[in-house]
Order: structure tokens, then sequence, then C-alpha cells
């Protein structure tokens, strides 16, 4: 989270427009555009991930930029060097409760190892923290040089031709090695991926297993022996169901609540001029 500044109020902010592909004008003021656009009440977001090209140049630059503007309330971003791509993310609520959702199963299950008879098991998963979203100027495996061990993507569908559709898909670290040995090459390699609610809404394949090491959540130059941890965490495609169909039933019900909050105000009548 970026240190918090004073800036302009949401309110006091000028509406920015888009420009359009062709006008003279920076990738970089149209970046600060789309986020002053998204942070005042005045524009409704289309899009709750938004991606444009941007060089490493034009990062840094933006980057320089952002530290001596960003405030608390910006939206989070992240910036693909190899592509060449810059992306703002703004989650929505739904989003939200389903990242949520997910660190409690997970840290349910660490709960469980930490009272473990296996001495390294239980000191392992109570030396596990939760530091959400890592601030990582590329991609997250190639951009932390393989120290990241597993990255889970739970994709949520909400267009028309696919409905409800819910998929999560796993990416690791593969190291390509020479025949001497010597390390060549490190890509995020895509392990699993799989649909969990059907476009209707129904769960699919709700025994199959999402399995996570606990070794997964270390790196082996600070843990010698990191293979050797036993235990894993195990998340069903039925529970992954659930917890998105909650996540949902939960902001219907807040709409609903807010909805019926709106009804029941009642303008004040006015007083007598006396």
């Amino acid at each position: 989270m970026a240190d918090k500044r004073t800036i302009t109020q949401p309110d006091q902010l000028t509406l920015y427009p888009t420009p359009s592909v062709g006008l003279p004008v920076s990738r970089i003021d149209n970046i600060i555009a789309e986020i002053r656009n998204r942070i005042s009440s005045r524009v409704k977001v289309q899009k709750d991930w938004w991606c444009i090209d941007l060089s490493r140049g034009e990062f840094e630059a933006f980057e320089a930029r952002f530290k001596a503007e960003a405030d608390y309330r910006w939206p989070k971003y992240d910036y693909f060097p190899q592509p060449g791509k810059f992306v703002l993310r703004m989650a929505g609520p739904v989003h939200n409760l389903v990242v949520a959702g997910f660190q409690n199963l997970v840290k349910r299950q660490l709960f469980i190892m930490e009272r473990s008879n296996d001495r390294v098991t239980a000191d392992f998963a109570r030396g596990t923290r939760a530091r959400r979203s890592p601030k990582i100027e590329d991609e997250y495996i190639l951009g932390s040089r393989g120290r990241v061990q597993v990255v889970i993507g739970i994709d949520l569908e909400y267009r028309k031709e696919k409905g409800k559709e819910a998929r999560v898909t796993v990416w690791r670290p593969r190291f390509t090695f020479e025949e001497d040995g010597g390390e060549v090459a490190l890509e995020a390699a895509k392990t699993e991926t799989g649909i969990f609610r059907a476009a209707d809404g129904s769960v699919v394949d709700g025994e199959r297993i999402l399995r996570i090491g606990l070794k997964d959540f270390g790196y082996w130059p600070n843990c010698l022996r990191i293979d050797d941890i036993p235990g894993e965490i195990t998340i069903s495609f039925s529970q992954l169901h659930k917890m998105v169909q909650q996540a949902e039933q939960r902001m219907d019900r807040t709409r609903g609540q807010m909805q019926r909050e709106k009804c029941l105000k009642r303008r004040m009548a006015q007083s007598p001029p006396q």
C-alpha cells in the first residue's frame, strides 16, 4: 500500500475524458485519467480490469508520478514487462468476498496443521503468514525468480454467453536445465485448470480436489529440505462453488437491504415559516 498523501478529494476532481487512440496524449496521461475517473463517483466503471500497452520506460515514468500523487484510495495495478501490459484492477465486492473466502479455507487447514503431532509440519504451518497481494514489478512467478511457488486464479464469468461459469487455474514455476545441470530458463507453467461452476450456476466435478502442499508456502534456499515437509491443503470444487455462491448471496442481501432502507426514507416535512 502506498504511503498516504494529501491530494484533492474525489468530489473536487476534474473529470478527465480518456484520450482516444491517435491523440497527442501520452499513455501515462491515459492511465492517470482512467484512475481519476474510477475514484470519482460521477463515473460508472464498465470493467473491473483495465489494460493498456506500456513500455518499461513509460511504466517507470508513471511510477514516479504515481508516488507523487498516489493516495490509499487508488486502485491496485500490475505491470508485465514481457508483453508490455499495464493492468489496472478494481475488484468488485463479490471478487473481494471470494478472495477472503479462499483465504479462510486455507487458514482453517493451516490452523489444524499447527496442532499436528508432526513437529516439522506444526512449526512450518505456524510460521506461515498472509501478506495479501505482493508488489511485484513483473509476473508473479517470473518476477520473483521462482520464489513464488504457486499462483491460483479464480475466474468468475458474467458475460452473457458464459453465464455464471467459474474456473480455477494453477500456475507453478518450471525450470529448464541443460544436460550438465546448468539452469537455462524459468517459465510459469499452467499445471491445472478446471471449471467448478457451470453457466447455469450448478456445481461441476464437485469431488475434484485442488491440492496445495505445505511446502508451497516456502522457498528452498530459505528452508533446507523443504521437499521433505509433509502436509497439504485440500480444497474441493464443491467448496469453491459454495464459496462463490455465498459471496453472491451476501451481496444480493446487502443490495436488498440498501434498497429497503432507501424506500423507507421519507423527506422530512418543512417547518412552518414562524
